[in-house]
Formats: C-alpha cells, structure tokens, sequence
C-alpha cells in the first residue's frame, strides 16, 4: 500500500484527532474524540508542533507523528 505524507493544517484536523483519540485509547485512555480534537486544534492553531499525516491513495489517514521543538 502507497502513502501519501502531508504536513497536517487545519483542514487535517477531524482526521488527526480521529488518530490521536486511537493512540490514547492504546494507552488505556478513555475515547474522548472532542478532547482530542480540542488538543490537536490548540496545537495547529498555536504552531505548537509541527504534525506529519500518511493518508492512503483513497485519501484514508493511516498515520500520524507529532514533532515538538
């Protein structure tokens, strides 16, 4: 499978919080989609850290890293 590797903006965001709602739940975090979007969004919005998405072809994410300086 092919990916696509995009620097995520605010047009990424329901697709990066939809990750990151999954890599908490890994960590045994309760779901909490609005809470993740809310962090991603304060992230994007503030250049607090820069976010990679891997999308599929289809457009479908698949992946995700976070950077911080």
């Amino acid at each position: 499978m092919k990916y696509k590797i995009l620097q995520a903006t605010k047009k990424n965001i329901v697709q990066v919080a939809e990750l990151f709602d999954l890599y908490r739940q890994f960590y045994k975090y309760d779901t909490d989609f609005e809470k993740s979007k809310n962090f991603i969004t304060e992230r994007i919005n503030n250049n607090e850290s820069i976010i990679f998405l891997a999308v599929t072809k289809e457009n479908v994410p698949a992946g995700f890293v976070q950077l911080y300086e």
